[in-house]
């Protein structure tokens, strides 16, 4: 096929001038300048001098004045000025800040925007008619705009949003002067500089002619300095179009061709008139560099032939309608169905002869697609050129920095180094740690399971687990320089692991290497700056520097298949494209630009919004499109499943606007590929007491000559009751549930507060009347602090702890005030175990236990009470029966205080018993008593004793076997449920 490079070599190899070193040709991309070269050679049957080829930043860069900065150089000498302004703002705060407002800088710089203007607050609309002249649309943007600034009341927000832009302009100028002065630029004011000086006549170049070639959508100063060069006949411009997109005027992808490129605003002036029309121009710059101005509303509008000088019109291919081209639509579900389609298709062509490697290109706008792209290829694919850098934030590596900050970042106490749990774990529970940790400690996360720590000393995990992990993690780090110096250890500890054992795949090796490199770069960069810089904006500098980092691949650029994202298809063609993920969010790209410009004063000043990245888009598509002969669109079925929204809006434009207008060269084929889905039906689980499930029984709960035997708990009794397989998952088996780690106070751990709080409060043997209440109100913070600090350090009293430690106070206080009401009473014992033995058969007993929140007595009769937090079902009415509660696990409350009344009575014979609930959601209420506080007759006690014994006889009945509740609603919170296919 004959592709726009090789049209264009044969405009440079017909041309007037024949030495063609004297020949520049500047293209978007750098990956297009490669292509250049390659295909040169292949135009002539001798050999030539080459044409200087540059990507168009290379161009720029060449002909400025001083070197770019680098952005962290960038950002702490706009803080430099930005604080003399505001001298409250910390660099930690200005991070953030400072990087979108170099974000704006480089653009409105590199679109020739008058800054001063822009960053002005402007008094009334009258002013910014006549600052402006803006045409009518632009100047309704701007009015909406400060309507929106100065129609309601002031705030403080408001206050400092026009404050802020009252010293930009100054803010702006004292930073570029700083940068002169050190002789540095960022990308936008290269781009305004170089601009400048051609506009002054100050530009030179060793080309005798420049060819841009391929672009689409220039920036005001690219397009400023094209016309001019343009002008002074030294420059070529070849677009690269279809009459299909170009002269359909709603069609998005030709937007800019036919409103800049296309448009003659006025003639081109002669070489007398151009001084006159310079001088305009400069006349409404702005102040850069000894006090030389440079045109800010001068809009370019190239308008050339393809291979004319300027004044002729844009000369648009006519591919769409003249070859011919199968275009396929395929949705198919997730990334992973994507890619395996991709490879199965590859095959296909190749069986039936009839894939070209040469001139396939697979396009991914999806970059998570890369590796289940690569390692879904067929064995016929020997060759694979990969233009698109893999974004180490798609590794496993990628978390390991951040969960290693978020570790330093919840480090507690000053001495010494202890972690929070939670963050600790999220630490070790990382891929490269587990697999370091398992080989030099094989018993590790066996024993840090048991050790069922809240928080982590690093001097006692390094004293018992011995490696150099914990030795690093027991290092202070308080400056950035110990930060980069730790994670640099972190990192070679796994690259020294691996010379060896050559533990890590290849991409995980070349990643760390690469991060390595950066940190190091970086911290060369900061030397000089690292007294201006916190412990948290190296934090800061991490994060960032992992999100960027791209691992390059190594390969022959121009051989075997194509793979490449979707903005580095630039100026190439291919006759086969395969293009993946063809949704909205990936094509066009989702909008993520950030800036502090808000949108009416983006078009108002002509600066790029939504709309323009949409047509940008738009254009690459069609453009990579026009030349190719069969087109395969893939795209994910599964909205919004692993990224990517509905099926990008190309394809219905495919589908009804290209299929319908050139019916005769472009047919339309679209498909769904779906795999079956067998499905099975869900087998019940039963777990028969065969010798071995019944040795496990025994062995945990049968007391031996060599073993205690462990007691049954109302907890446990319950879980039987809710489900016999639960039971046997959890206590019998003891298959773990998954641990869920929480930093905040849980509802378990909010009941031991609250209880340690009572028990600090009230003694035991002591007989209590209202005044002895009321002198314990001003105990209640001291109690509960002193609770807490069993669970939780103070430093992590922060947020959410800290309400829950007042929710947890207020409860304290109700429950005295409900006493008060409720004296005298004598507390017998409080947050006290007691057991007893049930003898369930002639030759079996078990133990059963209690933990009894508070014995009291009142009334001649000993009171058991029960802190609840949960919900409490009462038996009452004709649900009044002792029976149901061996059947209804919602009435597991009532359960345990008949269990602990039965306990009792077996350690108490001859006392009366009543028992209650103190509901801690219904506090105002009062005591909750089980029946209706009456004193538990012995009668009542046999029947629960007698259901009881069965019960634990069913447990231990070879013939009952474990099966799963009927009842699927109380599997709801179970943490089995996943084994038993509930939902």
């Amino acid at each position: 096929m004959t592709t726009f490079i090789d049209q264009l070599i044969e405009e440079i190899k017909n041309g007037s001038e024949k030495d063609f070193s004297k020949i520049q040709v500047v293209f978007p991309t750098r990956r297009a300048c490669l292509i250049f070269k390659n295909r040169f050679a292949n135009h002539f049957d001798k050999p030539q001098w080459l044409p200087g080829v540059v990507s168009i930043e290379d161009f720029i860069l060449s002909h400025s004045k001083f070197p770019l900065a680098d952005d962290i150089t960038l950002l702490l000498e706009l803080y430099e000025v930005y604080v003399k302004y505001y001298p409250q703002m910390n660099v930690d705060d200005f991070y953030q800040w400072g990087k979108i407002l170099l974000n704006d800088f480089d653009e409105t710089d590199s679109n020739l925007v008058d800054q001063q203007k822009l960053y002005s607050t402007i008094q009334d609309l009258a002013d910014i008619a006549n600052m402006f002249a803006p045409g009518d649309e632009e100047l309704q943007f701007l009015e909406d705009f400060w309507k929106s600034i100065f129609s309601s009341p002031p705030t403080d927000l408001r206050k400092n949003f026009i404050e802020n832009w009252k010293l930009l302009p100054q803010i702006i100028i004292d930073f570029k002067k700083n940068l002169f002065d050190k002789k540095l630029l960022y990308r936008g004011l290269a781009y305004r500089t170089v601009a400048q000086q051609i506009t002054e006549g100050k530009f030179e170049s060793k080309f005798s002619k420049i060819l841009f070639a391929s672009f689409y959508a220039l920036s005001k100063s690219e397009e400023l300095i094209i016309k001019n060069l343009v002008e002074q006949n030294r420059a070529k411009i070849y677009w690269d179009a279809d009459k299909y997109y170009v002269e359909d005027k709603v069609q998005e992808a030709g937007a800019y061709l036919r409103n800049n490129a296309l448009t003659h605003l006025t003639p081109n002036p002669s070489p007398k008139e151009r001084g006159t029309v310079a001088e305009k121009r400069l006349s409404a710059g702005e102040e850069l560099e000894e006090g030389k101005k440079i045109s800010s509303n001068a809009r370019a509008k190239p308008h050339l032939s393809f291979g004319e000088g300027a004044g002729g019109e844009v000369s648009t291919g006519d591919y769409f309608n003249t070859i011919p081209k199968q275009i396929t639509l395929t949705g198919i579900p997730l990334r992973i169905g994507q890619a395996k389609y991709l490879g199965q298709m590859l095959q296909e062509l190749h069986d039936k002869n009839e894939l070209d490697i040469q001139s396939t290109v697979v396009v991914l706008p999806d970059e998570q697609l890369l590796f289940p792209v690569l390692y879904g290829l067929p064995d016929c694919i020997t060759d694979v050129n990969i233009t698109m850098g893999f974004p180490a934030k798609n590794t496993a590596l990628f978390s390991l920095p951040n969960s290693y900050l978020m570790l330093l970042k919840h480090k507690r106490a000053a001495k010494k180094i202890v972690y929070t749990r939670i963050e600790f774990f999220d630490f070790i529970s990382h891929p490269f740690l587990k697999n370091y940790l398992n080989k030099h400690n094989r018993n590790f996360y066996y024993e840090w399971e048991q050790m069922q720590l809240t928080s982590v000393d690093m001097k006692t995990m390094s004293e018992n687990f011995k490696n150099e992990i914990f030795v690093l993690l027991d290092i202070k780090v308080e400056t950035i320089n110990d930060l980069f110096s730790t994670l640099l250890k972190l990192l070679n500890i796994f690259l020294n692991e691996d010379k060896n054992k050559r533990s890590l795949s290849r991409i995980e090796r070349e990643t760390i290497k690469y991060f390595i490199d950066a940190i190091k770069n970086h911290e060369a960069l900061l030397a000089p700056h690292l007294s201006k810089l916190s412990l948290n904006n190296g934090f800061t500098i991490i994060k960032d520097l992992v999100k960027t980092i791209r691992i390059p691949f190594t390969g022959e650029p121009v051989k075997g298949l194509q793979v490449m994202g979707f903005l580095e298809t630039r100026v190439l063609d291919f006759e086969r494209v395969i293009i993946l993920s063809v949704n909205e969010d990936f094509l066009p790209a989702a909008k993520a630009s950030k800036t502090y410009i808000p949108y009416s004063l983006r078009r108002a000043f002509g600066l790029p919004t939504d709309e323009n990245q949409d047509a940008i888009y738009a254009y690459h598509f069609y453009r990579l499109l026009q030349r190719a002969k069969n087109i395969h669109l893939i795209y994910n079925t599964e909205v919004k499943s692993n990224g990517g929204g509905e099926p990008s809006r190309y394809l219905l434009q495919i589908e009804h606007e290209l299929k319908n207008k050139l019916s005769n060269t472009v047919t339309v084929t679209r498909e769904i590929i779906s795999t079956d889905v067998v499905t099975y039906p869900d087998k019940e689980i039963t777990i028969k007491k065969d010798d071995d499930v019944l040795k496990l029984l025994h062995e945990k709960y049968f007391k031996t000559e060599e073993q205690e035997g462990k007691s049954f708990s109302a907890s446990s009794l319950n879980t039987y009751i809710n489900c016999s397989l639960q039971f046997y998952f959890k206590y019998v088996a003891q298959i773990k549930e998954k641990e869920d780690f929480e930093e905040n106070i849980d509802a378990a751990t909010f009941g031991k507060i609250l209880h340690g709080a009572m028990e600090h409060l009230y003694e035991s043997g002591k007989e209590y009347n209202k005044d002895d209440i009321k002198s314990l109100y001003k105990n209640v913070d001291v109690a509960v602090n002193e609770s807490i600090t069993k669970e939780f350090t103070e430093a992590q009293l922060e947020g959410k702890n800290l309400l829950t430690k007042k929710i947890i106070t207020e409860l304290v206080n109700k429950i005295l005030r409900n006493d008060a009401d409720d004296v005298p009473f004598k507390i017998l014992e409080l947050e006290k175990e007691f057991t007893t033995q049930i003898n369930f058969d002639e030759n079996n007993s078990v133990v059963v236990r209690g933990f009894i929140d508070r014995f009291d007595f009142k009334d001649n009769a000993t009171r058991i009470l029960d802190y609840k937090s949960g919900k409490v079902d009462l038996l009452s009415g004709k649900n009044n029966s002792i029976e149901l509660l061996f059947n209804d696990p919602k009435y597991k409350g009532v359960f345990q205080l008949y269990l602990y009344v039965l306990i009792a009575s077996k350690n108490f014979p001859g006392q009366k018993f009543k028992a209650a609930f103190y509901h801690l959601k219904e506090l105002n209420e009062g005591m909750k008593y089980i029946n209706d506080e009456n004193i538990f007759t012995q009668e009542q006690i046999d029947e629960y004793e007698t259901l009881l014994k069965k019960m634990l006889s069913d447990i231990f009945n070879p013939e009952i076997a474990f099966t799963q509740t009927d009842d699927t609603n109380r599997c709801g919170y179970c943490g089995y449920k996943d084994i038993c296919n509930r939902p």
